[in-house]
C-alpha cells in the first residue's frame, strides 16, 4: 500500500507539475497577444467585429475554465490527501528514530552515573577472608582482639603480673636465639637439651609462700606434635637420674593424657594420669602459658591460669639455698622425639594462687605424702 501511495502521489506530482507548464504557456501566449493588441488595436477591432458571434465565444471559455479548474481542485485535493499520508508516515519514523536515540542517551547516563559510583570513595569495604584448608598462622583470641589487647606468642599476658622486680626471665638466652625447639638428629634425652638454671631457691621460704617459688613457661606445641617434656631437678641429679618434677602431655596416649611423675635413682615413680579433655587446650595452639608453683604440699601446675594437677612432695627438696636445674629433654627415654617450641622462661615469686579456691577436685591432691604427713 505505501509503494502505490507513493506511485500515485508521483503521478500526481507529475500531473501538477504539467498543468502549471500549460497555464504558465498559456500566460505567454495571453501576454503576446495583448502586446500584439496594443500595437494593432484597430486591425484586432476590426477582425473581431467581421468573425466574432455574439455571445458564442465567450460561453466556450467559460466551460473549458470550469471543467480545467474541477480537474485541478480534484487533483488538488488528491495531492494534499497523498501528502498527508506521506507526513504521517516520515513523522512515525522520526519519532521512531527519535526514541532510540533517547533510550541510547538514558543508557548512556546510567552507566556513566555507575561508574561514578563505583569510583567515588563511599567507606570501608568488606574483604572477606579467604579460609585455607591448613593455616600456620597465629591463631588470637576473639576476645582479645576486640579489645585490642591481644598478646603475642612469644611473651607474657600482664593479667599474669610476672614483673621484673618480683623475677626475671632466663630464657631467651640472646637476641640472636629468640627460642628453642629440640633438635630432630637427637637420639638422647640430654642430646641438644636446653637447660636453665633457677637460681637462688629456698625451700625454707618456698614451703611458705615466700621467695622465688614461681616458674612460667611461654611455648607453643604443633598440632602434629606427639609429646614434649620438662624436668625439675636438685644440683645432684645425676644426669637427670633423679628428677623432683616430671612435666609431659602425650597427645596420641589413650586419647590423651597428661603424665605427672618424679623419678629416683632412674626409676620413674607412679605417674598421675589427667585426660587432655579435663584441661585447657595445648596441642594446635598459638601459644600456651604453663606456670608451676613450689609449695608446701608440692608442685601445683596452672595451664592458661586453671588448676590442673598438683604433684605432691615425693623427695626431700634441697635443704640450702641453691639453685633448680631445669631441662627441656630432646627425646623421651626411648630416643622419640619432643616436638614444641619455648619462646619464653620466667623465674621468681608469685603470691600462692593454690589457696584462691577449692582444691580438692584438682588430680594428685591428698594421693601423696610421705615427705611432709598430714597431721
Amino acid at each position: 500500500r505505501e509503494k502505490a501511495a507513493k506511485d500515485k502521489l508521483a503521478a500526481a506530482d507529475e500531473k501538477y507539475q504539467r498543468e502549471q507548464a500549460n497555464a504558465s504557456g498559456d500566460e505567454g501566449d495571453t501576454a503576446q497577444q495583448n502586446s500584439a493588441s496594443t500595437t494593432k488595436p484597430k486591425e484586432r477591432k476590426k477582425k473581431s467585429k467581421e468573425f466574432s458571434v455574439p455571445g458564442a465565444d465567450e460561453s466556450s471559455d467559460d466551460n473549458i475554465s470550469d471543467s480545467e479548474e474541477s480537474a485541478d481542485s480534484e487533483a488538488n485535493e488528491e495531492l494534499k490527501a497523498l501528502r498527508k499520508v506521506r507526513n504521517r508516515q516520515i513523522e512515525k519514523k522520526i519519532k521512531a528514530e527519535e526514541a532510540v536515540e533517547a533510550q541510547e542517551i538514558l543508557r548512556e547516563q546510567h552507566l556513566q552515573s555507575a561508574e561514578i559510583e563505583s569510583a567515588a570513595d563511599l567507606g570501608p569495604s568488606l574483604i572477606k577472608k579467604q579460609r585455607r584448608d591448613y593455616d600456620d598462622g597465629p591463631k588470637q583470641s576473639l576476645i582479645a582482639n576486640l579489645e585490642g589487647q591481644a598478646t603475642p606468642p612469644h611473651d607474657f599476658s600482664k593479667g599474669l603480673e610476672l614483673s621484673r622486680i618480683s623475677g626475671s626471665v632466663l630464657f631467651p638466652f640472646n637476641v640472636h636465639e629468640p627460642e628453642w625447639s629440640p633438635p630432630f638428629s637427637a637420639l638422647r634425652p640430654d642430646e641438644g637439651c636446653l637447660e636453665v638454671s633457677l637460681p637462688d631457691f629456698d625451700s625454707s621460704q618456698a614451703t611458705v609462700g615466700k621467695g622465688k617459688n614461681t616458674l612460667a613457661i611461654k611455648f607453643t606445641a604443633p598440632l602434629d606434635s606427639k609429646r614434649f617434656s620438662i624436668n625439675i631437678a636438685a644440683p645432684n641429679h645425676n644426669n637427670y637420674d633423679s628428677v623432683l618434677f616430671h612435666f609431659n602431655p602425650r597427645q596420641r596416649q589413650k586419647g590423651g593424657q597428661l603424665v605427672i611423675n618424679d623419678k629416683k635413682d632412674g626409676i620413674w615413680g607412679q605417674g598421675i594420669n589427667v585426660p587432655l579433655s579435663q584441661v585447657p587446650l595445648i596441642f594446635g595452639q598459638t601459644s600456651s602459658t604453663l606456670l608451676i608453683q613450689i609449695n608446701g604440699e608440692g608442685f601445683d601446675i596452672f595451664i592458661e591460669g586453671k588448676h590442673c594437677a598438683r604433684l605432691e612432695h615425693r623427695t626431700e627438696l634441697p635443704a640450702k639455698k641453691c639453685p633448680l636445674i631445669l631441662q627441656f629433654p630432646s627425646t623421651d627415654d626411648y630416643g622419640k622425639p619432643e616436638n614444641w617450641i619455648v619462646y619464653k622462661v620466667w623465674w621468681g615469686h608469685k603470691p600462692n594462687m593454690a589457696t584462691t579456691g577449692d582444691v580438692s577436685g584438682v588430680a594428685g591432691v591428698n594421693s601423696y605424702n610421705s615427705i611432709h604427713p598430714r597431721k
